[in-house]
């Protein structure tokens, strides 16, 4: 200490500054990262502790065609259609309790009569009734048809009428149209030539032949 110069005392760094000079800043800490499985598992913990979120059922697009094969939701749609509760009304419920809206507005709707269907089953000895209402419902279905076919070559009749053409015997307006084509595409045949009789036809080919005659 002797040794020590009074001028070089004040050069002399004491020890806190030295300690304070060489101290080094660190960086503070980075935060860590969050995983994401328990990102997730937060979110859905959250998710339950608020609104209970709901359990989607798949359903099938493939409709039973026996009872057994029918779901509860589809049974529980039937039921609620037979009770008479409105479209809208079934919609919300059946999203209720299946967790996923319908895929579009018909889904339900043609849904159902499938479903009623598939429910119902015919009794055993009820099996030769359905046979023979068969048989009776394609002999009524039949005759209602060649009705209906008759007026529709009246209705023809009446239009080419109605547009300016002759008044023809519907039967003479299906004998032609089937001269034409049922294709669709029209022979080049007049349409005179084809009302014609066949005695008319004859005699129009033995004068054809006799003018061929007379121009050779």
């Amino acid at each position: 200490m002797s040794n020590i110069k009074n001028g070089d005392a004040a050069t002399v760094p004491t020890k806190m500054e030295t300690d304070t000079s060489e101290e080094v800043k660190s960086p503070p800490p980075k935060p860590q990262a969050t995983p994401k499985s328990a990102s997730k598992k937060r979110t859905a913990k959250t998710a339950e502790d608020g609104t209970p979120t709901k359990k989607t059922k798949a359903v099938s697009k493939k409709i039973g065609t026996t009872p057994d094969e029918i779901t509860d939701e589809e049974r529980m749609l039937v039921e609620w259609k037979d009770a008479g509760r409105s479209w809208p009304e079934i919609m919300t419920e059946w999203e209720n309790i299946t967790g996923a809206a319908p895929s579009s507005r018909d889904m339900l709707r043609k849904r159902y009569p499938k479903l009623k269907a598939a429910l119902s089953v015919v009794k055993t000895e009820h099996i030769s009734l359905l046979m023979q209402a068969k048989s009776d419902a394609d002999e009524r279905i039949d005759k209602q048809i060649a009705m209906l076919e008759r007026k529709r070559w009246e209705t023809v009749a009446e239009i080419i009428k109605e547009l300016g053409g002759d008044e023809y015997p519907s039967g003479t307006c299906e004998k032609t149209w089937k001269q034409q084509g049922v294709s669709g595409t029209p022979k080049p045949t007049p349409v005179a030539a084809l009302l014609t009789t066949d005695e008319d036809a004859e005699t129009g080919a033995v004068k054809d032949e006799e003018m061929e005659d007379g121009d050779v």
